[in-house]
């Protein structure tokens, strides 16, 4: 199933991905994906599917990718957009 329509991320891909990294923090999960979050409406249904939600990703206002870079976070908890 489709969860992510700006990527195109998967529920089976990003629930591999995810245990591939020990992560379950769907920000991480995404931009290990190379497709990291556009508009963000999917990181809280990301986040319950991975069994955390998206809270943890949020506490720090950005979550480390896999590339070392940040991807920061809007205060809603939605991707910002750049």
């Amino acid at each position: 199933m489709i969860v992510c329509l700006c990527n195109g991320h998967n529920d089976r891909e990003i629930r591999a991905k995810a245990a591939e990294l020990g992560s379950t923090c769907p920000v991480t999960v995404y931009a290990a994906l190379q497709g990291p979050p556009r508009c963000g409406r999917c990181l809280d249904y990301a986040g319950r599917m991975l069994g955390t939600g998206a809270q943890h990703c949020r506490n720090g206002a950005a979550d480390r990718d896999t590339t070392g870079g940040f991807v920061p976070l809007a205060k809603d908890g939605h991707a910002a957009l750049a």
